[in-house]
């Protein structure tokens, strides 16, 4: 995994205040979930290990690991974010799950995301260095979740995986030493984070000349950046198009408007989006 593949989706964020001595039986999720322990205990069993977890614990919990929660002998407060670390065009419809493998389907089965952090990593715990700067981009979140436009918040969401992963799986990217930038812009485009970039924005975010960043990857790729950064965004716009409305599809794939979209999808395919999604 590199770090342009990380593309979130945020499925819940919110505050939440659960009664002492409440009981959450032993479910699997389909994402992660980032919890902090704002006010009271929990005692969480996580993979089948009980860990006590006290006011002001950060905890991360991996899709696909059995868990279970007890609430402590008084209120807790404990605000919490839902998240997949890579969108998927499934995820808009995958909710958030309270059930065992055994309660599942085999469709739900296919909704636990893969992990794409260290797997090693068996305790739930974070340990954030600078909690004061986590907390108060943790908090704009969840209080601007349903009326922030997306892409702010999902920039913020950013900010604090940016934190985690600096803090937690500071190898993470280790690998990252001698990444062509060719490559880097390429991965940065597949994985969905440059749908409204322009050849300036490459440039000012990769540090590299305009001409010279295109000539070097049309020379590696056969195309130029935005001619290859078009193709994909119009293979993720005809796939997305299977479930989800043109005007849903125009806004996630960064275009000014329905109108430029359908134009765009038109020029490269030939037809409109709305026949194509007919077929």
């Amino acid at each position: 995994m590199n770090e342009f593949a990380i593309n979130p989706y945020l499925r819940v964020a919110m505050r939440s205040r659960i009664r002492a001595g409440h009981v959450i039986p032993r479910r699997v999720i389909y994402d992660y979930e980032l919890i902090y322990v704002e006010k009271g205990s929990i005692t969480l069993t996580y993979g089948g290990i009980p860990y006590e977890c006290p006011s002001g614990s950060f905890l991360l919990l991996y899709p696909g690991v059995p868990h279970s929660f007890l609430f402590g002998d008084s209120e807790v407060s404990q605000p919490h974010i839902h998240f997949d670390l890579c969108y998927r065009p499934e995820s808009t419809r995958i909710p958030v799950s309270f059930q065992d493998f055994t309660g599942m389907t085999q469709e739900e089965r296919t909704w636990i995301h893969p992990n794409d952090l260290p797997a090693d990593k068996t305790h739930p715990f974070l340990q954030i260095q600078e909690p004061d700067v986590f907390l108060s981009t943790f908090y704009r979140i969840l209080d601007g979740f349903h009326t922030l436009p997306s892409l702010q918040i999902r920039g913020m969401f950013l900010q604090l995986l940016s934190i985690l992963i600096r803090d937690n799986f500071p190898l993470l990217f280790e690998a990252q030493k001698g990444y062509e930038i060719t490559d880097q812009i390429k991965d940065c485009i597949d994985a969905g984070n440059a749908y409204g970039m322009s050849l300036e924005d490459f440039s000012k975010r990769f540090s590299y000349s305009k001409f010279h960043l295109d000539k070097k990857f049309k020379s590696r790729f056969g195309m130029g950046v935005i001619e290859y950064r078009n193709s994909v965004r119009m293979q993720h716009a005809k796939r997305m198009l299977d479930t989800e409305s043109v005007s849903h599809v125009a806004g996630i794939l960064a275009y000014s408007s329905i109108y430029s979209f359908s134009r765009a999808y038109k020029n490269y395919y030939g037809v409109s989006p709305t026949k194509n999604k007919s077929k």
